[in-house]
């Protein structure tokens, strides 16, 4: 059972990891189109979340409903843009990766047990499922991180 379970997550880490470099250049944010979600997290206060106004050297500005509000570089600590995600394309990744692991994991146990076909249908069926489940979750709507501010001297 744990060799199918560490086969599991190691397909499907490999399938879904994404290496991503740490951007420090407020130039990027400028590349941002007006309307795009995203959210900032900022030095002082909570989260911002809501759509790109318009982006200055000096700062963002976000509408939120009806009020736009002004975010100066001075305060944003992190900038991420929200991505619509691809959950169903996703969740069937998933869950293919999910019914090899199960189908490994139930021939690696199940080999010597009677009714072994209803076993391994339901190791492959409950492997798949939680496959989907994590692909879904993976896939669905990301926060990609498009700016981070330069470490503050104390």
């Amino acid at each position: 059972m744990h060799r199918g379970i560490c086969v599991f997550l190691l397909l499907f880490s490999l399938l879904t990891g994404q290496m991503s470099a740490t951007p420090s250049d407020w130039a990027a944010v400028q590349q941002l189109a007006a309307g795009e979600r995203i959210e900032i997290g900022l030095f002082i206060g909570g989260p911002l979340k809501g759509k790109i106004d318009h982006v200055t050297p000096e700062a963002v500005f976000v509408r939120q409903g009806s009020k736009t509000i002004e975010v100066k570089i001075g305060d944003v600590e992190r900038l991420y843009r929200r991505q619509s995600g691809h959950g169903g394309r996703w969740a069937l990744l998933g869950a293919a990766v999910g019914a090899g692991a199960g189908g490994a994991a139930g021939g690696a146990l199940l080999e010597r047990e009677s009714g072994f076909g209803a076993a391994m249908a339901g190791t492959v069926v409950l492997f798949s499922g939680i496959g989907a489940l994590l692909g879904y979750a993976i896939g669905h709507g990301k926060s990609v991180l498009i700016y981070k501010a330069p470490p503050r001297k104390r």
